[in-house]
Parts: structure tokens; sequence; C-alpha cells
């Protein structure tokens, strides 16, 4: 039940951290004219982590708790559907188990986010609030291409 429960909390999160694309809600939000802050996070939340990129402009991510005793321990969940009325879709659309593990211990975290994190037995990784964006993209792959 319990597995169950933080399953469907993480489905959630994870769900919530997929908005439209942020410089689509910038533009609507600005009316044509809009500023590389604005273009990376256009709903800017006191829980955002606002990390720099190449070339002035950033990237939002949220921070994502997950349920640990240890850096080796790991959540087990089971994502998917079973669609029995498809049988010729039963492998794509089947329930599978699936295991999220997390790299930073509470300790590993910067004061500031320490903040934002839950008290308990968690370690965490960060997700994107909004996917890439081509100026980001291109941004950064300038920058790799630079170096070598």
């Amino acid at each position: 039940m319990r597995s169950r429960l933080l399953s469907s909390l993480l489905f959630l999160l994870l769900l919530a951290a997929l908005p439209a694309a942020p410089a689509d809600a910038a533009l609507a939000k600005r009316g044509g004219e809009v500023s590389t802050t604005d273009a990376c996070n256009p709903h800017p939340d006191k829980d955002d982590i606002v990390l720099p990129m190449p070339g002035g402009l950033s990237m939002a991510f949220r921070l994502v708790a997950v349920p640990s005793k240890g850096l080796l321990w790991d959540m087990s969940a089971r994502p998917g559907r079973d669609d029995a009325a498809n049988s010729d879709r039963a492998f794509y659309d089947r329930r599978y188990r699936a295991f999220l593990s997390a790299p930073f211990s509470r300790a590993d975290l910067p004061a500031q986010w320490r903040a934002q994190a839950p008290a308990g037995d968690y370690f965490f990784y960060l997700v994107a609030k909004y996917e890439v964006s081509r100026l980001q993209w291109q941004s950064s792959w300038a920058t790799v291409r630079e170096s070598l």
C-alpha cells in the first residue's frame, strides 16, 4: 500500500514538472518581447532551483526526494498499465517493475536547497521544470564545440 502511494506521488510530481514549452509560455505572457530569463523560466516559483548555462542562459529544476535508507537503496515502482483489450500492444502497454534511486544525500545539497528538502530518510535528484529549448541546446553545444 505504501509503495503504491509513493509511486503515485512520484508520478504526479513528474507529471507536474512537464508544463508547456517555456519559450512559448514566455511569448504568450509578454506578447512578443521575451528576455532570456523569461524564456528559460516563464513561471518562476520559490521552489525553483535555477542553474546557470553558457551564454547567460539558465535552466530551472525541481528537487525530487526518493525514500531511501542509504546510497545503495532504491524505491520500487510499477509504472505502465495493463491493457488486455489490445493484445497487439501488450508489449508496449504493460506494467513493468522499475527502480528509482537518487545520487544526492541531504549533506550534498547546498544550504538553500536543503531548506526545500523534506525531512526524513531521502536521497535527491533534480528534474528539469521545462524541456530544453533550442536556445539552451545550441548554447550548450556551442560551448562543447569550442572546447574541442
